[in-house]
């Protein structure tokens, strides 16, 4: 092999490397936030649940500060247990300081919709906005919501 070759080898191997570290440490940085369903569908009326509960995980980088978790989604309510045990409505964009909340559906969502729940984590301190990120939930049934 002639020295030219090589050289266009080691450049292309160099290359793809450095794209794959590059990639992969901006995967790490949008993973600082990640919402985990505690089930992957929901159906009304069969499930014994209000709706789908929600729990934001975070980073260590994050977890350190006093954080407000800014919860909004296009179509459904958010919901939160009373202590009496019935749940109150919250609405669609709710700021809390509490890592988990549930999801159920309202009225309307046409089967088949796809809508995306979304999840800022804010300080505190000035509302800046530490990190997002959101699901998707598709009606896939007549009241069957399933997280994609």
């Amino acid at each position: 092999m002639k020295k030219g070759p090589r050289k266009r080898l080691f450049f292309v191997l160099f290359m793809a490397l450095t794209l794959i570290i590059l990639f992969s440490a901006c995967q790490e940085q949008d993973q600082k936030l990640v919402i985990v369903p505690e089930q992957e569908e929901y159906q009304v009326g069969i499930s014994s649940s209000a709706g789908i509960t929600l729990t934001a995980q975070a980073d260590r980088s994050l977890k350190n500060d006093v954080l407000i978790f800014h919860w909004m989604t296009s179509e459904g309510t958010f919901l939160k247990w009373q202590k009496a045990g019935h749940p109150r409505e919250l609405g669609q964009d709710v700021r809390t300081n509490e890592h988990k909340m549930i999801w159920a559906p309202t009225d309307g969502v046409p089967v088949g919709e796809v809508f995306v729940i979304t999840l800022q984590v804010e300080s505190s301190d000035g509302g800046e906005v530490l990190a997002e990120t959101s699901i998707q939930i598709e009606q896939r049934k007549e009241d069957i919501y399933r997280v994609q």
